[in-house]
């Protein structure tokens, strides 16, 4: 890639992690890290080619407790949590030319493994990821893939949570 596609990439990059920031604020949700795909490793986006890339999304802390229990008091059903996650990541995705998946639904996706691959995380005796600040009090709530990204990572961001930065994980590509 020449020297202006790159940082025309980059540049996309930050503005598409700037409106997902921006757009979860007020819901509590937040990046959780990003993982680049090998080529033919990622999820399928809508349009049924592979994705090159995944944003994790989801919470660490209470962070999104407030959001939440505001919005579950006007609505009720079955699978509250995982319907007021999909009315806020769902909308954003399709905005901005993404495809979203949630742990919660079929097609199964790897979120365990991208989140291991995204923030270092790694596997208690039982399984369980443990978050080195936020133990088991953090989760994913949903993740957005897109069929391009850059080869730089996401950069350092403020979050709702503190200072909790955001890395992103790599596979050398042939």
């Amino acid at each position: 890639m020449n020297t202006r596609g790159r940082a025309e990439t980059m540049s996309g990059r930050l503005s598409i992690c700037r409106e997902i920031e921006a757009a979860l604020k007020p819901s509590g949700i937040v990046i959780r890290g990003t993982v680049d795909f090998a080529v033919g490793e990622g999820p399928l986006l809508a349009d049924g080619k592979p994705a090159a890339s995944v944003v994790l999304l989801g919470n660490a802390g209470g962070s999104i407790w407030p959001a939440f229990s505001r919005w579950n008091t006007r609505n009720n059903g079955p699978d509250p949590l995982d319907t007021w996650s999909k009315e806020i990541i769902c909308p954003l995705a399709e905005k901005i030319g993404g495809t979203s998946y949630f742990p919660s639904d079929p097609p199964w996706q790897p979120f365990q493994q991208w989140a291991m691959r995204a923030e270092g995380l790694k596997p208690s005796p039982l399984g369980i990821l443990i978050h080195p600040e936020y133990g088991l009090w953090h989760g994913y709530r949903g993740a957005i893939v897109f069929p391009l990204w850059s080869e730089s990572p996401m950069p350092e961001r403020s979050s709702p949570l503190g200072d909790m930065p955001a890395t992103s994980a790599r596979r050398n590509r042939a």
